[in-house]
């Protein structure tokens, strides 16, 4: 499924239980918003782990581009799956123009919900292990929020830097206790609209 940001798959577990999975690409233009998923069985509810791809363009000269994608499990029925994906950049491609997008503040991996999630994103990026999810700020970078002023995705108090008081805030948010936000810093949970800068 091409979309405008990427591709988008699912991966189906046709048998029983958890199907853990992982995905790697060969080019880097070509990037895996979460590199590790699970999908469930039929005796679990059967839902799909779905990969979102994106393609960064920025850098590559006009012409043809050649990547692969790997799908590995645990489980040696039928992995490792690989599959190719072609792109083309056209000359005098024009240089896309930041659109703002809907978020959430203080949801840090854009999933639309505040949760145990964020902060576990806030935490690795403490770490120095950041995940980045499709469509989504890279944690730490600065965006522009409409209507109010620059801030750091994932510092969710505004303090100025990603920390683990941020994680602890997302906690608390999560669950259901008061939170006292900021002067001139949204309000968590609260939708705003960003341009990734």
């Amino acid at each position: 499924d091409a979309t405008s940001s990427g591709l988008v798959f699912d991966v189906l577990n046709r048998g029983s239980g958890l199907l853990g999975f992982q995905v790697l690409t060969n080019a880097p233009w070509l990037k895996v918003a979460m590199p590790v998923g699970v999908a469930l069985g039929d005796d679990l509810g059967g839902d799909v782990g779905t990969v979102r791809l994106t393609v960064d363009t920025a850098g590559l000269t006009p012409g043809s581009y050649s990547g692969a994608v790997t799908v590995n499990s645990l489980y040696p029925a039928g992995t490792p799956h690989t599959f190719v994906v072609d792109l083309v950049v056209a000359e005098g491609a024009p240089t896309p123009t930041p659109v703002p997008i809907p978020a959430t503040w203080a949801d840090g991996n854009c999933s639309g919900a505040v949760d145990l999630s964020d902060a576990l994103a806030t935490m690795r990026h403490g770490a120095g292990l950041d995940m980045i999810a499709a469509g989504c700020p890279e944690m730490g970078s600065t965006v522009q929020v409409i209507g109010g002023s620059q801030h750091t995705w994932g510092d969710i108090d505004c303090s100025g830097e990603v920390n683990a008081i941020d994680a602890l805030k997302i906690l608390r948010f999560d669950a259901g206790l008061p939170s006292s936000p900021q002067a001139n810093c949204p309000e968590m949970g609260a939708a705003i609209m960003i341009v990734p800068g």
